[in-house]
């Protein structure tokens, strides 16, 4: 009996020592090649805005002490010349190499987070990616309708595969640091963007002050448009353009309608413009109405001016509805073709398929 209470208080005791204590601050410690720069000061900041700090910068070694609520992008900035990498809970080393080539070397004490992302970034999204681009080039080549909905269906169980193979990694992963700011990534991933449901199951796998933090709260949006806006929905909405006439979603009716949303600050809304001309000239077939969720009215109307946009523009705030809200906007480009009959056909589509179909 005195053997066994023996053998059970040393497996506890192994246990005990094997578990990692959970950080709840952060400390930086990192040095810099100030041979590149004259800076005496350097800058930590936040994407969830939680931390801003500038440090000096003393015999080339700097130190930022704080804490986090959850794993977050963070960046150090040193003159003009800004590092990102991933800020946990945790003890880290930085080394910054050459601030010029924004070259650096990064160790942590504890969490798993860097190698997470890093994984994911450097090796499984980028796979993902180059195999799906593979089969748009197919897709495109091709003449054949029926070739092009098999390459279709195969870019959608493509898309479904890479993120049960993701929910695989982080059920058995015993540290999922950075798996918020995966996920977030995830819902606007081109081909994944559309399968809410692997998307919800990965984010069960968050712990709950993540659900309910700067990523998860996105993630929730998103997981909300994708539930609330459906397929197949009936929508109609009364609306002002940029000129001040009076329209009805409805008054398209006979004819799809691409609701697109952009703003003026998105670099991949205005690199499709072109695209989107391409569309507006199938007036015959098509409505296509740009909704911007730019908040300076005065920047928007100039934009379109600018940028040529000889289609039905409006602003996302109408008098007795807020379509940013309504339609569930977390981030842009973001577009819905509703049907001839005013229903919800596809959310999402690229303009390459939709001008495949007008043709």
């Amino acid at each position: 009996m005195k053997k066994i209470s023996i053998l059970i208080l040393i497996v506890i005791t192994v246990i005990s020592f094997s578990k990692v204590k959970e950080k709840t601050s952060f400390r930086i410690t990192g040095t810099i090649d100030q041979n590149t720069t004259k800076t005496e000061e350097i800058i930590l900041v936040t994407q969830t805005k939680e931390v801003q700090d500038t440090v000096k910068i003393v015999s080339s070694s700097f130190e930022f002490n704080g804490k986090v609520s959850e794993p977050t992008n963070a960046a150090i900035i040193v003159g003009e010349k800004m590092i990102k990498f991933p800020l946990v809970n945790d003890e880290i080393e930085l080394r910054i190499i050459n601030t010029e080539n924004n070259e650096f070397e990064i160790k942590y004490q504890n969490s798993k987070v860097n190698e997470n992302l890093q994984s994911y970034y450097n090796k499984e999204s980028k796979e993902y990616i180059n195999k799906y681009k593979l089969l748009e080039e197919q897709k495109v080549k091709s003449e054949n309708d029926i070739i092009k909905n098999n390459i279709m269906a195969s870019e959608d169980s493509l898309a479904v595969d890479f993120l049960q193979q993701l929910n695989r990694k982080y059920k058995t992963c015993p540290d999922k640091s950075g798996l918020s700011i995966i996920i977030s990534d995830l819902k606007g991933l081109i081909g994944t963007r559309n399968h809410s449901i692997e998307i919800g199951e990965l984010f069960k796998l968050l712990p709950s002050n993540e659900q309910n933090g700067f990523y998860g709260t996105k993630i929730k949006s998103y997981l909300a448009q994708s539930s609330k806006i459906a397929l197949g929905q009936e929508i109609n909405f009364d609306f002002v353009d940029i000129n001040l006439i009076p329209y009805a979603l409805n008054d398209f009716q006979g004819k799809l309608v691409l609701l697109d949303f952009w703003a003026t600050w998105c670099g991949p809304c205005i690199s499709q413009i072109p695209l989107l001309k391409k569309v507006s000239e199938k007036k015959d077939k098509i409505q296509l109405i740009s909704i911007s969720i730019d908040e300076d009215i005065d920047k928007w109307k100039n934009k379109t001016r600018e940028l040529e946009m000889d289609w039905i523009n409006i602003h996302y705030k109408q008098e007795n509805i807020d379509l940013k809200k309504n339609f569930f906007i977390t981030g842009v480009p973001y577009n819905i073709l509703v049907s001839q009959d005013g229903v919800i056909l596809r959310k999402n589509i690229t303009m390459t398929d939709l001008l495949e179909i007008l043709n």
